[in-house]
């Protein structure tokens, strides 16, 4: 069930494993989010799983909806306290440029978010990237990080990570305060892998979007790894966690067993045609280093029996409703 991939209709609410990310940074009245999904082998299952959190009904965005793990952009994100930590995995040439991060071939189409550099911190396009991670740890307690001592940029190695109970309450603290999140990886001797992070995608939430008020400006990353924790519910933020191969996730809201949001729509219908983790890693990392992102913002049009998400490209319909 793989057909909503260019328009869609929003018809109702309610190992491989892949990492989308998206990253939230405040700007006037809209904020940015981070996002992430993680690809990662999963016993004998041959396909690709996506790792989908279910939002608490009393979240003040996308309520009971099943989303990407991700969250709002923190000062922290963006501390110079980062630079040491992160020139650990690089040589010092690679950490002039961004910490050895890929530039696009075509900078003057990305997304704006990335063109929000601090002065006197780190790259938006880092910054968003700790975001993201740091994200995905506190609603999942999946941690995309490596080993200081052995720092393969891009594999999320984290089976050093053994004590369970430490690791609840790392989250716990870095939930209460993002700062912690640097304590937290300078006391594991790990680094945040922003390396097996690659742009995927921008979306900015609709003027007139009817499930909430409130508007988001988030970029998504996607990663693959076959290195990662179990993920688990924070049972406040999320609680319900799954792995599902995307056109099993499309074929569950298509029988109103749960609510995708638009972005996540769309973004699983795509992922249903790659078809292995290899193809997956190698497209996102080539498209990526290529082309960035570039910002896209629906256009809503509310009809008679349901509501319309027009995308860029396409045109408005002459009559719906």
């Amino acid at each position: 069930m793989c057909a909503y991939t260019e328009g869609y209709q929003f018809l109702h609410k309610k190992d491989f494993k892949f990492c989308v990310v998206y990253d939230l940074h405040a700007q006037h009245d809209v904020c940015s989010s981070d996002l992430c999904t993680i690809v990662h082998q999963h016993g004998g299952v041959d396909r690709p799983q996506v790792l989908l959190l279910g939002r608490s009904n009393r979240s003040s965005f996308m309520p009971g909806a099943m989303v990407f793990p991700g969250g709002l952009v923190e000062e922290a994100d963006f501390s110079a306290a980062w630079k040491p930590l992160l020139s650990r995995a690089c040589d010092s040439s690679k950490c002039q440029q961004n910490f050895g991060l890929p530039q696009t071939q075509w900078p003057q189409d990305r997304a704006p978010l990335f063109m929000r550099d601090r002065s006197d911190g780190l790259p938006a396009e880092v910054a968003f990237r700790i975001c993201a991670i740091r994200e995905t740890f506190e609603e999942s307690g999946v941690l995309l990080t490596i080993p200081m001592e052995d720092p393969k940029l891009g594999t999320c190695h984290n089976d050093f990570v053994k004590d369970v109970a430490k690791m609840d309450r790392w989250r716990q603290l870095i939930w209460d305060d993002a700062t912690n999140f640097s304590r937290m990886c300078t006391t594991l001797n790990c680094i945040p892998d922003i390396w097996a992070l690659h742009e995927w995608s921008d979306w900015l939430t609709p003027v007139n979007y009817p499930v909430s008020p409130n508007r988001y400006d988030t970029v998504f990353f996607i990663t693959c790894s076959n290195n990662l924790s179990s993920a688990v519910q924070d049972n406040t933020e999320t609680v319900l966690v799954e792995w599902l191969v995307p056109s099993d996730a499309l074929s569950r809201f298509e029988s109103a067993s749960f609510w995708l949001p638009p972005p996540q729509l769309y973004e699983l219908s795509r992922l249903c045609r790659i078809p292995s983790l290899e193809l997956l890693q190698n497209f996102s990392k080539k498209r990526a280093a290529q082309h960035g992102t570039q910002r896209w913002l629906p256009v809503i049009l509310q009809g008679a029996d349901g509501i319309l998400s027009l995308l860029p490209g396409r045109h408005y319909p002459r009559v719906f409703g």
